[in-house]
């Protein structure tokens, strides 16, 4: 009898354990997770220029100037500075403020994209190139062009500010073009 007695405790006991072990092994959990992967740091330099008296391309040295035409020489184009290679993305912001307020700006300032290498989406300028270590970009723009009559009718004494802001994503395992690929940051809401 005790051996029967020890048969159906050992059992009991083995089916404790088989019981606990089946719920542990399908209990699970909910939950999110961010993966931040870095596989290194991307550099990029905004070359923000103009053509000189000589007709010489040279960096933008003044704070504000005063629009003496209907066209300004602004030449913005983006450089890799980093080892690795990398798609990039331009912003071109207009912001006008007058004695009235603010106003929309881009209402009354244009640019061509002389070179065809950048491509318009969601507000921003795509270069449709991988840029390769050291490499520049073609021009986004080489000219502001005002709709100076309309500017001073609407707008007289009026300050248009121009801000580029510029930003870049890996381009090794990311997508086969700039506006495909992933990882560009958030704009803030």
């Amino acid at each position: 009898m005790k051996s029967m007695k020890e048969r159906i405790s050992v059992i009991c006991v083995v089916l404790i354990v088989l019981c606990s072990l089946s719920s542990v092994a399908f209990s699970s959990g909910t939950g999110t997770a961010d993966n931040i992967i870095s596989f290194g740091r991307l550099k990029i330099e905004i070359m923000n220029h103009t053509v000189d008296e000589n007709g010489e391309e040279v960096s933008v040295t003044t704070e504000e100037e005063k629009l003496t035409g209907n066209k300004v020489s602004r030449i913005v184009k983006i450089k890799n500075v980093c080892r690795h290679p990398m798609y990039v993305r331009v912003k071109i912001e207009f912001k006008g403020e007058d004695n009235q307020g603010k106003f929309p700006a881009e209402e009354y300032v244009s640019f061509e994209d002389p070179s065809g290498e950048w491509l318009k989406q969601d507000g921003w300028y795509y270069y449709r190139e991988r840029l390769e270590p050291e490499q520049e970009t073609g021009n986004l723009l080489e000219e502001l062009y005002f709709d100076l009559d309309r500017l001073m009718t609407d707008h007289a004494g009026s300050k248009i500010d121009f801000s580029v802001s510029a930003q870049a994503v890996q381009s090794e395992n990311n997508g086969m073009t700039a506006e495909t690929a992933g990882g560009w940051p958030q704009e803030a809401e």
